[in-house]
Order: C-alpha cells, then sequence, then structure tokens
C-alpha cells in the first residue's frame, strides 16, 4: 500500500524513526491523517535528515538563501532571479564571466538531492566550491517547512501558484521526466489518471494544499517572504523589489532595471541551456521553459477534475486559503465529488 512504499512525514514532526521502527512509525502516520510526501529517486530519507539539520554559513558568508516551492510554481524563474541580483550586488569581486554565465543550478542547487550531500551537515565539494565562488550559499527546494532547517542566519522565499496551473505543469514534467534508471518516466499515464493521484498526495511531493499549509507556520517569520507567481506575471518590477529589500542587497534601482529584461521568459526560452534542470534526464525535445502563462489549467481541466480540487481545497482549507495565495476559492464540491 501507499502508505508502506512512500517516505511519510507528519506535519508536527520532522524527525526520522529508527530504521527498525519504521514499518510501525508508517502505520502510525497513517492512521493519524499525516500528510503523504513521495520524493523523486534521488532523494533519500538520510538527506532529507541531512537537509533539516543543516548548521548555519560560514562566518565570513552572508545568511543563506532558500527558494522554496511546490513544484512547478516559478521557482527556475525564481532561482535565474535572486541568482542574477546577488551576483549583480557582488560586482566583480571574486568572480570571472564564466559566473555570470553560469548553469541556474550551479548558482542555486537542489538542495535536497543525494549527489549534493557528503555527509552530515556537509555539503558536496561541488556544492561547497560554487557557494565559495558567490560567499553566499543559495538552494532551490520543494520541501515543507518542517524540513527545512531553523538556523537564524537563513531568508526564504516562498512561490506559490494556482494549483490547477501548477498540477498540468507538473503533470507535463513527470510525463518527461526518466527515472535514475533511465528506463521509463516518473509518469506514465493520462492527465485524468495522474489528477487522481495529485490530489490524493500520491504525485511526488504531496498535495499541493498540504504544502501551503505547512508553509502557512511560517505565516509570521520575518525570514521569509511570500511571493506569488500571478503577480510575477503581471507586473514583475515590484516582486523584484521585495526580493531585493528581503535579502538586504545593495542594489540602486538602475541596477533593477538593467536586469529586468534578462528575466523575461523569452530571454530564458532563448537561453534553455541554462536552465534546463541537469540532475535528471528528459524525453528528446521536452520544452522544460514552457509558456509562463496563468490559467493554462483550462486545456486539460474537465468537470471531474475541478470538483476533485475544490474538495482538495475545501478539506485542507475550509476557512479559506491564506492571504499570501490570493487565488479563487472554488466552490463547495458537489456530493460524491473525488
Amino acid at each position: 500500500p501507499f502508505w508502506l512504499r512512500h517516505r511519510l512525514w507528519s506535519s508536527s514532526s520532522g524527525s526520522r524513526p529508527p530504521a527498525s521502527c519504521a514499518l510501525v512509525h508508517a502505520m502510525a502516520v497513517a492512521e493519524e491523517g499525516a500528510a503523504p510526501f513521495p520524493l523523486l529517486d534521488i532523494t533519500s530519507d538520510q538527506t532529507l535528515q541531512w537537509c533539516r539539520t543543516l548548521p548555519p554559513p560560514p562566518e565570513d558568508f552572508k545568511d543563506d538563501v532558500f527558494i522554496c516551492s511546490y513544484p512547478k510554481s516559478g521557482t527556475t524563474w525564481l532561482q535565474h532571479i535572486v541568482g542574477s541580483l546577488v551576483l549583480r550586488s557582488r560586482g566583480s569581486e571574486g568572480l570571472d564571466a564564466e559566473d555570470g554565465q553560469a548553469h541556474v543550478s550551479k548558482r542555486t542547487p537542489f538542495f535536497e538531492i543525494d549527489p549534493h550531500w557528503a555527509g552530515p551537515g556537509e555539503l558536496a565539494p561541488d556544492i561547497v566550491d560554487g557557494h565559495r565562488r558567490i560567499g553566499r550559499r543559495m538552494f532551490n527546494s520543494h520541501l515543507r517547512w518542517e524540513m527545512m532547517p531553523k538556523h537564524e542566519r537563513a531568508r526564504h522565499i516562498y512561490v506559490c501558484r494556482d494549483g490547477r496551473d501548477a498540477c498540468c505543469s507538473f503533470f507535463h514534467h513527470l510525463t518527461s521526466q526518466r527515472t535514475k534508471a533511465g528506463d521509463r518516466y516518473v509518469f506514465e499515464g493520462d492527465f485524468p489518471e495522474f489528477h487522481e493521484k495529485w490530489v490524493s498526495g500520491r504525485v511526488e511531493f504531496g498535495r499541493w494544499t498540504d504544502h501551503l499549509a505547512s508553509w502557512c507556520s511560517a505565516g509570521e517569520d520575518p525570514r521569509v517572504l511570500f511571493l506569488r507567481y500571478e503577480d510575477m506575471v503581471e507586473d514583475l518590477r515590484p516582486c523584484v523589489r521585495r526580493i531585493v529589500d528581503h535579502l538586504q542587497l545593495d542594489l540602486s534601482d538602475d541596477d533593477v532595471e538593467a536586469l529586468l529584461p534578462t528575466f523575461s521568459f523569452s530571454y530564458m526560452k532563448s537561453n534553455i541551456d541554462k536552465f534546463q534542470p541537469i540532475s535528471v534526464s528528459w524525453k528528446p525535445g521536452f520544452a522544460f521553459v514552457r509558456k509562463g502563462q496563468c490559467g493554462d489549467h483550462v486545456s486539460l481541466y474537465g468537470e471531474e477534475e475541478q470538483a476533485a480540487y475544490a474538495a482538495m481545497v475545501h478539506g485542507r482549507f475550509p476557512e479559506g486559503l491564506p492571504a499570501w495565495a490570493r487565488y479563487e476559492f472554488p466552490g463547495t464540491p458537489q456530493v460524491g465529488a473525488k
């Protein structure tokens, strides 16, 4: 059964049980109704433990930066923006032309994948070298709030997106991403099947609503900045200014204006080699930077999917979505909706 096949995390604890207790723990969590959190095959339970207990950065480093999101919510876009702003704020000190043209994952590597760790509290040598060149540790992550390190020298930026759009983009993503073994794709099936798994939390990284609910716990934490993908699409400039202020970067309005053209989707599509994820392999012809549009779920969502989405949202947020996730609250689901 699902609860025994996938890693499970309680919303009240980030701890990992001893291996000898794993079966009992899985059954207990299932009975408590904890939110499921399946992982890609490039992340282990051990790595999750190391993520949660990451110590503060070296004294000569700036505060850590974590770019956080549910998958397909604008993560790569935000990685590019944050990385570019941080490099601009540093000027040319200790950097060369290669740093300015580096792949986005070199600046902000994927936090929770096994190859990026060497041991407890110890990142892989190439990750350490990249951070040393910039003078700051920066990561991207799809972990929930309770799974993140809690040291004080950290800044988090959480970007959210309409769950339906994120779901559709995730479907295109996982049907094009090869497994670690390379013998198949992470998901093989049609969209109705994927959506059914998505609303039940049986897709990698669990339910969209559970992810938002987890980060609600950080709603009053000054280390966390919340952004909406839709606001970034509508008017990016004020969002970038909020990022600059949150990270306390020494950048002028002229600096921001000079960078804004490079934050467009057209720029990213024309420089796709800097943005296509390099930690996994892909179906030939897959376009990682697809449309960058809002409301694109209408092309895949039918009445059943809308009803299932409404039931999921109402089940997790009966009083409405959090203020930083200002999305249309779906109508009351019909009786019998999945």
